[in-house]
């Protein structure tokens, strides 16, 4: 009977651990999750400022005249490589064979703006 008695109150106890483990578990998963909304509202400030600070940057005079001058470059690159590309193609040689040349030609069929 003792030892009923003695598992008893070995089980109330292990119970009210767990009980109290729980709690614990709960108080943390809160504190996570404020943590998150913290975390959700900073980034959302951050990107709010990031937004107007590009915007102010693209008010600038000359943020505009060397984006322009940018895209006229890119513009004049995907000609050139059109050209080259139009060149290797039509010269009729196995360009897949040559380990260089067929380099240049897949870097010719790239964006210009990607490098």
């Amino acid at each position: 009977m003792a030892h009923n008695m003695d598992l008893c109150h070995h089980i109330l106890k292990s119970q009210k651990a767990a009980i109290t483990l729980d709690e614990k578990l709960i108080d943390v998963r809160k504190k996570r999750m404020k943590l998150k909304e913290t975390c959700t509202e900073v980034m959302a400030a951050l990107k709010a400022m990031k937004e107007k600070n590009n915007f102010a940057q693209m008010d600038n005079p000359s943020f505009k005249k060397i984006n322009a001058f940018i895209a006229k470059e890119i513009d004049v690159v995907t000609v050139i490589q059109n050209a080259f590309q139009r060149l290797v193609f039509s010269s009729r040689i196995n360009w897949a064979e040559d380990p260089k040349l067929k380099e240049i030609v897949l870097k010719l069929g790239q964006n210009p703006a990607c490098f």
